[in-house]
């Protein structure tokens, strides 16, 4: 594969248009001579790097560098504004799960549909269905429609159908957040079989652990430019750096709670890098929450007593300001990162700050917090 200055742009509007008079209005401005006010947003810079027949790549960075643009317009989703990309071998996208489903249909009619959709052959999606309702831990719904199955489950449902078609290149997106561990292990398992066959993973992902085991080079989008592209330790290692002093930064401005020390555990060393909250939920459903946390700081997480996430905002959807605990005690490095495992229930629609906090030898030491856009929608 070859990327060679690629730059993309989004243009962002300044009107904001909501019913079908003010889109008339609009419509005549234009006539008129008028034009409309946006802004020009550069999602990609220069973009260039190379990849050689049966390696893998990592692409890294903060949310909201271009990695998932990046992504789209490899695969041929969106077309760059400038640049060449030159794919030598089929290509499948492990993006937006699940497009093309249909609610009504069963899990079994989606899975003709997909599967014929991602190019593989009718005869052989026929042949797969049972394998691929088995990976994707479905076989006891094949005959249920799908839109009485979980966000989760019609995304694992999605997954395993597209790992079935017959490509070269596999572009995934934090495809491998969703399901329990199991489906994970499964998912890498696979990954690692594509791999002894020569095939190549460009792969999207907060995890530097996974970046690292899977993937021989390492791309870092910053503000849609390339901050470093090489070797997956070095870049991965890069990254960490420009996120201990990010933090840094963070912990000078920030007040610290009682007991909270800058280099043993603070502000300055707890990064929510990842979540797999979707954009729609629905309400009074039990959700499991899979979120990953950085350890930023010099010293080690060790038996702590607890680790706990908290929900804030004007109108937060499970509920005021209340700590989820998490039943697990874990040992983690300095940079290295750790998924938590929780379970919530939604019970109004909203956007909240996801906080998290850890208390050891009684000491409560608070991370950095992320904002979360959920949309709750009734059964």
């Amino acid at each position: 594969m070859s990327v060679q200055d690629v730059w993309k742009q989004f243009r962002i509007p300044h009107e904001k248009r909501t019913t079908v008079v003010d889109n008339i209005a609009a419509a005549l401005s234009v006539f008129e001579g008028k034009r409309f006010s946006y802004e020009e947003f550069w999602a990609l810079r220069e973009v260039s790097f190379s990849l050689a027949s049966g390696e893998s790549l990592g692409i890294i960075g903060p949310n909201g560098s271009g990695k998932s643009t990046l992504l789209k317009v490899i695969a041929g989703i969106m077309k760059p504004d400038r640049g060449r990309i030159e794919a030598y071998g089929p290509m499948v996208p492990i993006l937006e799960l699940g497009v093309g489903f249909h609610g009504d249909l069963t899990v079994t009619e989606n899975t003709l549909v997909y599967g014929v959709l991602m190019g593989i052959p009718r005869t052989e999606v026929k042949k797969r269905t049972a394998d691929i309702l088995e990976f994707a831990g479905l076989t006891n719904f094949a005959d249920t429609r799908l839109k009485h199955l979980s966000t989760g489950m019609q995304v694992r449902l999605g997954f395993s159908i597209a790992i079935q078609t017959n490509s070269e290149i596999f572009l995934v997106d934090e495809a491998l957040a969703v399901g329990d561990i199991e489906f994970q292990e499964r998912c890498l398992d696979k990954f690692r079989e594509f791999r002894k066959e020569g095939k190549s993973i460009v792969l999207v992902s907060h995890s530097l652990d996974l970046i690292n085991s899977f993937c021989e080079k390492t791309l870092y989008l910053l503000s849609g430019n390339v901050k470093s592209f090489g070797e997956s330790l070095k870049v991965t290692q890069q990254y960490l750096q420009d996120l201990r002093a990010k933090m840094a930064l963070v912990a000078e401005t920030v007040p610290k709670s009682p007991g909270t020390t800058k280099d043993d555990g603070g502000v300055n060393s707890a990064m929510i890098m990842g979540h797999n909250f979707p954009e729609k939920m629905r309400m009074g459903e039990s959700f499991t929450a899979k979120v990953r946390v950085w350890n930023l700081g010099s010293t080690t997480w060790t038996k702590a007593k607890g680790y706990f996430f908290g929900f804030y905002g004007e109108n937060p959807p499970v509920g005021p300001a209340d700590w989820v605990p998490v039943d697990e005690f874990v040992s983690v490095q300095p940079g290295q990162d750790q998924e938590f495992t929780f379970t919530i229930i939604p019970v109004r629609p909203g956007t909240f700050t996801l906080r998290y906090k850890m208390v050891q030898k009684g000491v409560e030491w608070f991370g950095q917090s992320m904002n979360v856009h959920v949309t709750i929608v009734e059964t």
